[in-house]
């Protein structure tokens, strides 16, 4: 009793450790079972699962619409530039360009690879 009492302060802070005390351990036991922890915690892994998937999907789409937005940010400068001659017949275009960083690349690999297969509600 006294070793449960140490690991579970809070759950046991009007409990003593002494004999006289068994059966309000005996108690806590009855209904940490009748609570069916187990099952709480099998569906709050597969929660967790679920949510997490969705959490990195939902990153990676707007990991997807920023790129979309630079690009299109890109395209409107473009426009103003191509109107400018800086020398005859001759204007600056910007151009989008992956970035060639390994890191980059294996992280976007990796993010691919976390949802791949999962279906995301």
């Amino acid at each position: 009793m006294a070793s449960f009492k140490e690991a579970f302060k809070l759950e046991t802070a009007e409990i003593d450790a002494s004999l006289a005390a068994a059966f309000e351990y005996e108690n806590l036991l009855t209904q940490l079972n009748r609570d069916d922890l187990p099952r709480f915690v099998a569906r709050f892994k597969e929660l967790l699962n679920v949510n997490t998937i969705n959490e990195i999907a939902n990153f990676n789409a707007q990991l997807a619409r920023e790129r979309e937005t630079i690009k299109e940010r890109i395209a409107h400068i473009n426009k103003s530039l191509g109107e400018i001659d800086y020398n005859p017949g001759r204007y600056i275009v910007l151009e989008s360009q992956t970035s060639p960083d390994a890191e980059i690349r294996d992280f976007q690999q990796e993010l691919r690879a976390c949802t791949e297969g999962a279906r995301v509600g």
